[in-house]
């Protein structure tokens, strides 16, 4: 079976475990905004620049005095807006040739989702450097929690979607606050180390794909 890079990071976390007392765990919750730029002046919060929310369960493994994990299971809401759509109309649609209708008009798609990043942090100080792999679990509008079967369709490592994390913030004592970059490489069962390379590299490059997003996030370790 092939491994996910998700997979392959949760070995390496594994590998890392030091077998003393060191390894602290924390647990913890974990909220925060997306937003569509990290432009640090008056417009960072605004409406027009946010697109969602995120919340839920984290837990930090302190492994050492620098190296930690963080791994995180949380409900996230996006809005996608989408600048321009078109459509054929019924008589292009039956011909094949046919006037196309462009609609300037902004629309959103809403998107429900469980996301579950595992990071890697590396820690200076009060300040933390954290990448990772993230997998994302999307919802359908209409669950029934009561079918018992819901889960076997909704979370299927194979159907979710894969992602990269890169981010940083600060920690002191129980309370963290970061903001990381998300960057979209695809459908999990489809990608390889390959591909998610190129495209964290072209990604980075560019910074303005739709499906990638800013995340301004703060936890709260117990």
């Amino acid at each position: 079976m092939k491994k996910t890079m998700f997979h392959l990071a949760f070995t390496v976390m594994l590998l890392l475990l030091p077998g003393t007392a060191e390894a602290q765990f924390s647990f913890g919750v974990k909220g925060g905004l997306n937003l569509t730029s990290m432009k640090l002046n008056n417009d960072l919060l605004k409406a027009s620049n946010r697109t969602g929310f995120f919340a839920g369960p984290t837990v930090r493994l302190k492994t050492g005095t620098f190296v930690a994990f963080d791994l995180s299971a949380l409900y996230n809401e996006r809005s996608f807006r989408l600048s321009e759509n078109f459509t054929e109309t019924p008589e292009g649609a039956a011909s094949g040739v046919g006037e196309t209708v462009f609609d300037m008009e902004p629309t959103s798609v809403k998107q429900r989702a469980i996301d579950i990043p595992l990071n890697l942090r590396l820690k200076f100080g009060w300040v933390y450097l954290a990448a990772g792999p993230q997998l994302t679990f999307n919802l359908k509008d209409k669950i029934d929690l009561t079918s018992g079967e819901w889960y076997k369709t909704t979370f299927r490592p194979k159907t979710s979607t894969f992602s990269v994390n890169f981010g940083a913030g600060v920690s002191i004592g129980h309370v963290d606050v970061g903001v990381s970059y998300n960057i979209a490489c695809g459908n999990t069962g489809e990608i390889t180390a390959q591909s998610v390379a190129d495209e964290v590299k072209q990604n980075v490059k560019l910074m303005d794909s739709k499906q990638n997003v800013w995340q301004l996030s703060a936890a709260i370790y117990f």
